[in-house]
């Protein structure tokens, strides 16, 4: 691991140089397959390179000096550089998605077995210690932008996506998550005040505003599928059996609890 005397982050995409591992990453999620077979944690979980580089993996290798008065000590402070796993979320957009970072999705995104694989494994292992919502800042926008690729997955529809399940629904290229609802909602907390643009007066477009529209969208698609009521079941908008208004319900109101979250925590910084 390098060690480096002094923080070299942000100028002149200083964590390409500084942490080389990092550098051959953010080169990776050029090649979206080639990232999804490096993290894949394959149907056995013996593959750990996504533990190690999420969560046991040093980065604290920038160096500052020890002064007392006019003269440096032999002792150093070591920590991360604030562009520090810029590689890894590169290359963990492609691995979940299939495509390059950024590149839109169609709607309904569909995704292999091991792009499933590599998804769950992520928000299981950021939320090992129920920590989900303390995603790293360099992390969120890619990883924001990969669960809107799975809104499909994340909107809780208990009769295709069981909660909480140790492996994935596999289907082939149909393939979806099972993550927990309460792990998955700590993720999306975790990356939702990431920025993943701008609009169109400049305005920051964070990971929380594009996961909002994509559940809106797919919340419209899955509403005109609904079943009318049958005999015995007058005033009620739709069937019992596939009561869809109260699905979209329990999402946005979860959804919207994430981004009272966001709102109290950027209103508690500006009073700091």
């Amino acid at each position: 691991m390098p060690d480096l005397n002094g923080d070299f982050s942000v100028d002149n995409e200083g964590w390409f140089a500084n942490d080389p591992l990092d550098g051959v990453l953010g080169i990776m999620s050029k090649n979206p397959e080639a990232a999804t077979s490096y993290f894949d944690p394959g149907s056995d979980g013996k593959n750990d390179n996504l533990q190690y580089l999420l969560k046991d993996r040093d980065r604290k290798f920038d160096d500052t000096p020890v002064w007392q008065g006019n003269f440096e000590t032999s002792r150093d402070l070591e920590s991360e550089g604030k562009d520090a796993r810029t590689g890894l979320g590169l290359a963990l957009e492609p691995s979940t998605t299939g495509r390059e970072p950024g590149v839109a999705a169609a709607n309904h995104s569909h995704h292999s077995e091991a792009e499933a694989r590599v998804t769950q494994q992520t928000i299981s292992i950021l939320d090992a210690d129920g920590k989900g919502d303390t995603t790293a800042d360099t992390l969120k926008a890619p990883l924001g932008r990969a669960l809107v690729d799975y809104t499909a997955d994340t909107h809780f529809h208990p009769q295709r996506h069981p909660v909480g399940q140790d492996g994935i629904t596999a289907h082939g290229d149909e393939s979806s998550i099972t993550s927990g609802k309460h792990s998955l909602l700590r993720v999306m907390r975790g990356v939702a005040d990431g920025e993943v643009g701008t609009g169109p007066t400049g305005q920051p477009i964070t990971a929380y505003d594009v996961m909002y529209e994509s559940e809106r969208r797919y919340s419209a698609d899955y509403l005109t599928h609904a079943k009318p009521a049958g005999p015995g079941e007058a005033g009620n908008v739709v069937g019992d059996g596939d009561n869809r208004a109260r699905h979209v319900g329990e999402v946005f109101g979860a959804v919207n609890a994430i981004g009272s979250d966001v709102t109290l925590d950027d209103r508690d910084d500006e009073d700091r």
